[in-house]
C-alpha cells in the first residue's frame, strides 16, 4: 500500500521533504521548505500532458507579459523545471533532453520572480524565489531523493544503478548505498 494512500499528501511531503533536506545538509528558510511541499502536492495532481509544453516559449511570453500573468508564467517555468528535473530525470535522458536546459531556464525564472515580487514589497516571497534560483541544483537533488523514497520497495536496483551511471546524482547514489550497493571509487565514482 502506498504511503500516500494512508496519509495526506501534504503531511507525507512535509515529513519527507524536511528529512531529505536535512540529509542533504540544506537548511532553507521555512517558507522555502513550505514552498517545496506545496509544489509537490500541486504537481502530483497535474496532468502529464501539461509537462510537455515548451518552457522556453512560456519564459519568452512572460517577458512580454505584465502583472499577474507574468507572475504565473514565471512561476510555472520555475516550478515545472524544478519538478521535471527532480522527478523525471530518466525520462529527460531517454528523450535526449539536456537537464542543464531545465536548470538554466528554471533558475532564470526564479531569479526573475524574485525581482518581480520584491518590487511589490513581498520580500519574504522574494527570498524564497532567490533561494530556489541560487540552489536550484541541490533542490533538484532533494526532489530526486523524494521521488526515489516514494518508490520504496518497488525500486529496481539495476535500473537505479544505470540511472546513477548516467546522472551521477548524489540522491541516487545514496539510495544505492542504502540498498547495499558499493559504488566505484575514483573520479567516476565521486562525480555528482
Amino acid at each position: 500500500m502506498s504511503v500516500l494512500a494512508t496519509t495526506s499528501a501534504k503531511t507525507y511531503f512535509e515529513e519527507v521533504v524536511v528529512a531529505t533536506l536535512e540529509r542533504h545538509g540544506l537548511q532553507p528558510d521555512g517558507a522555502t521548505t513550505a514552498y517545496l511541499v506545496t509544489l509537490l502536492c500541486d504537481y502530483i495532481k497535474l496532468s502529464p500532458n501539461r509537462l510537455d509544453e515548451p518552457l522556453a516559449l512560456i519564459l519568452a511570453q512572460a517577458r512580454l507579459s505584465r502583472g499577474a500573468r507574468r507572475f504565473r508564467q514565471l512561476k510555472r517555468v520555475g516550478d515545472q523545471s524544478l519538478y521535471v528535473s527532480g522527478f523525471f530525470r530518466d525520462h529527460l535522458r531517454r528523450r535526449r533532453l539536456d537537464i542543464s536546459y531545465f536548470r538554466a531556464i528554471g533558475g532564470t525564472a526564479y531569479r526573475r520572480l524574485s525581482r518581480l515580487v520584491s518590487h511589490h514589497g513581498r520580500s519574504r516571497l522574494a527570498r524564497v524565489y532567490r533561494q530556489l534560483a541560487d540552489e536550484f541544483v541541490p533542490f533538484v537533488e532533494v526532489l530526486t531523493d523524494v521521488q526515489l523514497q516514494g518508490q520504496g520497495q518497488d525500486m529496481d536496483v539495476g535500473a537505479l544503478f544505470e540511472r546513477w551511471l548516467a546522472t551521477r546524482s548524489k540522491a541516487v547514489a545514496s539510495h544505492l548505498r542504502r540498498a547495499g550497493v558499493e559504488l566505484p571509487e575514483g573520479p567516476e565514482g565521486k562525480r555528482n
